[in-house]
């Protein structure tokens, strides 16, 4: 995960660098607060043991859908400081319990709250990569339909940490257009792993 997160990096600098030089004067004149707001498409997998059945279940899980985040932060030159509110419905068709794999229907709801840093790098008058780092907690509430057998409560909620990279286009004085990729995971046992694709837009006060 972290080569990617490299990989995806470089490339998005390299690609901005050879638009034009650095140019810190973009940035240094730059404080104030901001908005947010993005589109994204969501990628979550789990692997985890539910002690709460009897046999016991060890289940992989992997689901997809769409979702998007609203954010507030405050910008001083090159950091960016962004509390984000996000919201995900995610779908999935297969379960395997104990290496063995069911049809089924799971509908999942995914609020999470995090709270990021991000640094922007202005590698030309208007493209600027970014990376960040983010730490808060998610909400789940899932329903599973699965013919034949009693689903447990898989509703749950826990702390959870991020990374994201991407690039920002300054359209305007006041708006600046993202494009990025998040990886979020819980911090407990078997957590959820949501990666997500984003396009989404800043809108400086």
């Amino acid at each position: 995960m972290m080569r990617r997160f490299l990989f995806l990096f470089l490339v998005l600098s390299l690609g901005s660098r050879l638009l034009g030089g650095i140019d810190w004067s973009s940035l240094e004149e730059r404080r104030g607060f901001y908005l947010g707001a993005a589109a994204d498409i969501g990628f979550a997998g789990q692997d985890d043991t539910l002690n709460n059945v009897v046999p016991s279940w060890t289940f992989s899980d992997n689901s997809r859908g769409f979702g998007g985040d609203l954010g507030f932060g405050y910008a001083h030159k090159m950091l960016r400081f962004e509390n984000k509110l996000g919201f995900y419905w995610l779908k999935s068709h297969k379960l395997t319990i104990d290496s063995v794999t069911h049809n089924l229907d799971s509908k999942e709801r995914v609020v999470t709250d995090l709270s990021y840093v991000y640094l922007d790098i202005p590698l030309h008058e208007r493209w600027m990569p970014y990376v960040g780092v983010g730490l808060g907690i998610d909400i789940k509430n899932r329903s599973v339909s699965f013919p034949g057998m009693e689903v447990p409560n898989l509703n749950s909620n826990a702390v959870c940490g991020a990374l994201g990279v991407g690039v920002g286009y300054k359209y305007s004085e006041h708006v600046t257009l993202t494009c990025g990729y998040d990886v979020l995971k819980e911090f407990v046992d078997g957590g959820q792993v949501l990666q997500s694709i984003h396009l989404g837009m800043n809108y400086f006060l």
